[in-house]
């Protein structure tokens, strides 16, 4: 029983400390392109790293900003240099969705606007 709890310190939690640091960073990173919920930002990067880099036709048309390819280019790299093993390494699954989507904007950082690029289309909102 000794054994399985000094594993569980030493390797587990070790482990797990690094997942949640890379994913601390892979936030801040993208915090750092697009403005927006930490739900949301959540989940553009499991999307993005459960697709190996590439952005879904689906999170497009759910999160429009992603349309812009310097964005996305930028993003990519972002995730790139947070995780360690970004191309199918660590699974997105070790850390529980807590979030459900906000309705708050993202908005890119890149270019100020006098409103905020929104990533939900005006229908969603009512």
């Amino acid at each position: 029983m000794a054994d399985v709890i000094d594993r569980t310190i030493r390797q587990e939690m070790r482990t797990e400390a690094g997942i949640l640091q890379e994913w601390t960073t892979a936030r801040r990173m993208v915090k750092d392109i697009i403005d927006g919920p930490d739900a949301d930002i959540d989940r553009i990067i499991r999307s993005v790293r459960d697709n190996q880099g590439t952005v879904s036709n689906k999170l497009r048309q759910e999160f429009p900003v992603l349309e812009n390819v310097e964005i996305v280019t930028d993003l990519v790299g972002a995730l790139k240099t947070a995780f360690k093993h970004f191309d199918g390494g660590s699974p997105t699954s070790e850390l529980p969705d807590e979030h459900r989507l906000a309705t708050e904007p993202v908005r890119t950082k890149r270019e100020p606007e006098t409103r905020p690029a929104r990533i939900r289309d005006a229908e969603d909102s009512d």
